[in-house]
């Protein structure tokens, strides 16, 4: 039976209760042959901006050569549940070099080249709105770099 997705995996902190745990609901669709497997970091990612943009990441800039691609992804803590968590995932050489919690800022966005399309309810909560539905994908990313806390 094929697959749709793979997860991303690691042992990170949660920004609410502070304790340490499995983010174990990262979902990407990047392999071309997903396996429902859980990818970390030395597990092979390949990332180019048009597979990214097709599997559902929005595109904040494109990176440079020689510098690793960073993804951000939304995680829920397995202790407390909260769902708001975020973390950098580090691709160099189409290989996870890191995945890292991050708080989502200015400057964390800044310096990203993709997120995941959750980023939609927080860009509609920052603007005030009850829906993302108006929002579409330069909008989304308009209000981000606009409206998210500097640091």
């Amino acid at each position: 039976m094929p697959y749709s997705y793979d997860y991303l995996a690691a042992a990170l902190r949660c920004s609410r209760c502070g304790r340490e745990g499995g983010a174990l609901d990262m979902i990407t669709r990047l392999r071309p042959v997903p396996e429902l497997a859980s990818l970390g970091v030395g597990d092979p990612l390949p990332v180019t901006t048009d597979n990214a943009v097709r599997s559902g990441y929005l595109a904040l800039r494109e990176p440079t050569p020689g510098e690793p691609t960073v993804l951000l992804h939304v995680w829920t803590c397995p202790h407390c549940a909260y769902a708001f968590n975020w973390a950098e995932v580090m691709v160099r050489d189409n290989v996870i070099e890191a995945i890292r919690p991050a708080d989502l800022t200015q400057a964390v966005l800044g310096s990203a080249h993709f997120i995941v399309d959750d980023a939609r309810e927080v860009a509609a909560d920052l603007a005030g709105m009850t829906s993302s539905l108006d929002l579409d994908d330069d909008a989304v990313v308009a209000v981000l770099r606009d409206k998210l806390p500097e640091i």
